[in-house]
């Protein structure tokens, strides 16, 4: 039972974590400052901000992880020695 309440509690912190703004990218420490950020989304392919307000901007956290998984991957086949 104690598995299913922690299931939908996960499943209800995804629905609510839909976006990410800088301050939880900075805290996750996916990004270091707002210039490597800036730099990452017109160099890197990092997500483009979306508009939720006047005042506010948030990235899609889906989007943050699919970017990140691609790094990773990118990140292994360079390590990996070329086959003989």
């Amino acid at each position: 039972m104690n598995n299913r309440h922690e299931r939908r509690r996960s499943e209800a912190l995804q629905r609510t974590k839909r976006y990410q703004r800088y301050r939880d990218l900075e805290a996750d420490g996916i990004v270091p400052n707002r210039v490597t950020l800036s730099r990452w989304m017109r160099d890197h392919g990092f997500p483009r901000a979306v508009k939720l307000g006047p005042n506010t901007v948030a990235w899609k956290t889906a989007e943050v992880e699919a970017w990140l998984t691609e790094r990773e991957r990118a990140s292994d086949c360079a390590k990996k020695p070329p086959a003989p």
